[in-house]
């Protein structure tokens, strides 16, 4: 079965004075519809950003859709080439430049219905700057005609 939003209607007149009339009998209409994925939250390391959100309980749930852009008001493109599964609450980004800052969305995705998107939230993938360890325990032997080093 699939998702289903509710929504509340309730009516007031107004007449050529200003003056409203009360609220009418509220109604409830629901319709085909999943909610956005909440708690989205992005974290940036080394050459890739890490998104994760809150598993959600919707009925007819099938997985979600993850968005990336480089601008926060637009210019969002799906990550991947299908829904992640709905045991799938975290995605690693690792198609990041390092220094770029990247804004993320969530959607949830039903039989032909796909939420709003989340809250859009940002990260910066960051730079590799801390080089190898020191390598220990040089030692060398000489030959003829060279070195031989191991470590």
């Amino acid at each position: 079965m699939e998702g289903t939003l509710t929504y509340y209607y309730g009516l007031v007149a107004l007449d050529p004075s200003g003056n409203a009339s009360p609220l009418s009998a509220v109604i409830a209409v629901r319709v085909p519809g999943l909610l956005p994925p909440q708690g989205v939250e992005v974290s940036g390391s080394i050459g890739r950003i890490q998104v994760s959100w809150q598993d959600s309980q919707e009925e007819g749930l099938l997985g979600y859709n993850v968005y990336r852009s480089s601008r926060s008001d637009g210019d969002y493109q799906r990550l991947g080439a299908a829904p992640f599964t709905t045991g799938e609450t975290v995605f690693v980004d690792s198609t990041t430049q390092a220094g770029q800052l990247y804004f993320y969305q969530v959607t949830a995705v039903g039989a032909g219905l796909e939420s709003k998107p989340s809250t859009f939230r940002g990260a910066r993938a960051l730079e590799d700057l801390v080089g190898p360890a020191t390598p220990e325990g040089l030692g060398g032997v000489g030959q003829v005609g060279g070195v031989q080093l191991r470590w």
